[in-house]
């Protein structure tokens, strides 16, 4: 049996992988938006617990997405840092919330 919870960190998962298949460089902030906090707070955690292998997809799939990231934006080096390549952030909205609701709430430019 599975979780709303589980479902929610596929979801999160999905987001990171169809990121890291864009073919232009993301600028300014990233923003994934999901509506069960506790997918939030889990990403923090680093304790074993049900769902932690999902946990640990993400944080794979968002070190893949930096180091593509850092690739499209420096192509002639080979320098594998990635920090400060995009702002990536998740963020709770809730269901009914849309992208220039939660772009507005954030104070980010259009």
């Amino acid at each position: 049996m599975h979780t709303v919870y589980e479902g929610e960190l596929i979801g999160l998962a999905l987001a990171m992988h169809l990121l890291t298949f864009l073919r232009f460089k993301l600028n300014s902030y990233t923003i994934i938006g999901t509506d069960n906090q506790a997918s939030i707070r889990a990403l923090n955690n680093q304790r074993p617990h049900p769902g932690h292998h999902l946990l640990d997809g993400i944080h794979n799939a968002a070190e893949h997405l930096h180091t593509k990231q850092h690739r499209l934006s420096n192509p002639r080096t080979a320098d594998p840092v990635t920090w400060n390549v995009i702002n990536l952030q998740i963020h709770w909205t809730s269901g009914q919330q849309t992208s220039l609701q939660m772009r507005e709430q954030t104070h980010l430019p259009n």
